[in-house]
């Protein structure tokens, strides 16, 4: 959420929140929603239970042993866990991304604040046990936007009367754009929804991937702290948006904790107490890595430019590119080994090197802040 720059209190690989609360005094508006098609929300996480800014979401998981929760579709988006397999950790991915958008309660002197801390999150549960079904995953689309109702076992029909502006959809899968979700994002893009989706984290083309692959989508990769893309990240011309994913394998600041981006998750790994700014062996607050982490940032920015300039839909979109993005050097920022990544084009003139295409632009929301305001001049003065 740090300005981007190496001064004190900044980032090399910073978003540039800080600077747009400050210069626009905007941290959202209510009436902005964003849906999280996602693992759903721990609504018992103390983050969580108390926010004004969730509001009800759906379970619109069918299969009952994905679920893990007893049933299938129904008003419940609450996260009761996504291990896949014996001894494996419950991701809470879904409330990760949720409080890096603006979840979480903010301005309560504990935890953590998102992006943009007075908009409406929707968590929308497509993802369970050992991932999520394609079906699930497009009825997710169209509900979050208002397109179509879920249909519960007893065939009651649940309407999102209060449909998405912005969509998040941090998943990723090595097909080609199923002909189904292209049109569930057609339709929902038509219906005035902008959908972010992360790039995917195989350091691989994005080409290869969906939902990135897919037409009307805003593709973000992940840059670490130092602003260069990460290791993981899928790239390719595809990309739009470069956005802070981390890398929870290093420490580019000595700070003893990792480059990975802290939101609310319950976790024993890599756990780390925001309150007493040490590790713990169980907390509320976790490390994660990946363009899932990155690609809320970019939800989140869009709902602040959608508070500040009331746009919508391709405007919003087009405001997003074209104002919040800092210039990319390319060479310093996109170049990688050629052996650490197989699937990278060679560099001209520089043996070893390869570049991963890596977005228009990187995130920095301050330059799409309005400029702050003149004092106004002394009486008798110029």
């Amino acid at each position: 959420m740090r300005a981007r720059g190496t001064a004190a209190g900044q980032s090399p690989g910073g978003a540039g929140f800080e600077p747009f609360w400050t210069n626009a005094r905007q941290v959202g508006r209510r009436a902005v929603r964003v849906a999280v098609i996602d693992t759903g929300v721990e609504l018992a996480h103390p983050d969580m239970r108390a926010s004004a800014n969730l509001v009800q979401g759906i379970d619109l998981i069918v299969d009952y042993d994905r679920a893990g929760d007893g049933n299938g579709v129904d008003r419940d988006a609450n996260d009761v866990g996504d291990a896949c397999g014996a001894g494996r950790e419950n991701s809470f991915h879904g409330t990760h991304v949720a409080g890096t958008v603006g979840a979480a309660v903010t301005n309560d002197r504990r935890g953590v604040a998102g992006g943009a801390w007075n908009v409406t999150v929707i968590p929308v549960r497509a993802i369970g046990r050992c991932g999520g079904e394609l079906e699930d995953i497009v009825n997710a689309i169209r509900w979050s936007a208002g397109l179509a109702p879920a249909v519960t076992e007893t065939g009651e029909q649940i309407l999102n009367t209060t449909p998405a502006d912005i969509i998040n959809m941090s998943l990723s899968v090595q097909i080609a754009c199923p002909a189904s979700m292209q049109a569930a994002i057609d339709a929902a893009v038509a219906k005035g929804a902008v959908i972010v989706v992360a790039a995917g984290n195989k350091s691989n083309a994005v080409a290869n991937y969906a939902p990135a692959n897919c037409n009307n989508v805003v593709v973000v990769a992940a840059n670490d702290a130092r602003g260069n893309i990460a290791f993981y990240s899928n790239f390719g011309p595809g990309v739009d948006v470069l956005a802070p994913g981390g890398d929870v394998f290093a420490d580019s600041d000595g700070d003893g904790r990792p480059d990975g981006v802290l939101s609310t998750r319950t976790t024993a790994n890599d756990c780390y107490d925001p309150e007493t700014r040490q590790p713990a062996a169980t907390c509320y607050y976790g490390f994660l890595q990946g363009t899932s982490m990155a690609a809320p940032h970019v939800a989140a920015a869009l709902a602040l430019l959608q508070s500040q300039y009331n746009v919508r839909g391709k405007a919003l979109e087009d405001l997003l590119l074209t104002r919040a993005l800092g210039p990319i050097d390319a060479d310093a920022q996109c170049s990688v080994d050629c052996a650490r990544n197989a699937n990278a084009t060679p560099i001209a003139g520089r043996p070893g090197k390869c570049m991963r295409q890596c977005g228009r632009g990187m995130l920095d929301l301050a330059r799409a802040a309005p400029e702050p305001a003149s004092p106004a001049a002394a009486p008798g003065g110029p």
